[in-house]
C-alpha cells in the first residue's frame, strides 16, 4: 500500500495505487472478468442439471396448436399454471438464450481484452 506522505494529495496516492496493481492501465483485468462472465454462463446453461429437473416433452393438447408446456394452454382453459411449467419455461430461456449469451460475451471479453492495450497504447 502507498503511504501519505506530506504534500501528497489522496489523488495522487490512489493513482498511485492503480498504477502498481496494474489496474486502470491495463486491460488484463477486463479479460479476467470475461472469464468469469463465461463461467456464469456456463452454470446458467446447466440449470437443468443443476436445479435437477429436466425439461418438458412439447405435447400437442388439442386444435390450438398449444403444447402442455405452454402457460397460454391453461390461461385458456381457466386452470391454474403448473410450477412445473413454469420451472420449464425458466429453463429453456436459461438453456436458449440467457447462458449462450453470457457465455459468447464472456468468451469475446476474455479473448480480445488484451488487444485493447494496443488500440489506448498500453503496450507492453
Amino acid at each position: 500500500m502507498v503511504e501519505a506522505r506530506q504534500g501528497v494529495s489522496e489523488l495522487d496516492l490512489a493513482d498511485a495505487e492503480t498504477r502498481r496493481i496494474g489496474v486502470g492501465h491495463d486491460f488484463l483485468w477486463l479479460g479476467r472478468f470475461g472469464a468469469l462472465i463465461t463461467g456464469i454462463g456456463i452454470i446458467v446453461i446447466s440449470r437443468p442439471a443443476v436445479k435437477g429437473t429436466d425439461t418438458l416433452l412439447q405435447v400437442v393438447m388439442d386444435e390450438s396448436g398449444l403444447t402442455s408446456n405452454e402457460p397460454e394452454y391453461y390461461r385458456r382453459r381457466n386452470e391454474p399454471i403448473p410450477d412445473a411449467v413454469i420451472e420449464d419455461q425458466e429453463s429453456r430461456k436459461a438453456v436458449g438464450i440467457l447462458g449462450p449469451l453470457l457465455t459468447l460475451t464472456g468468451t469475446v471479453i476474455w479473448g480480445f481484452a488484451d488487444l485493447l492495450n494496443f488500440a489506448v497504447g498500453f503496450r507492453r
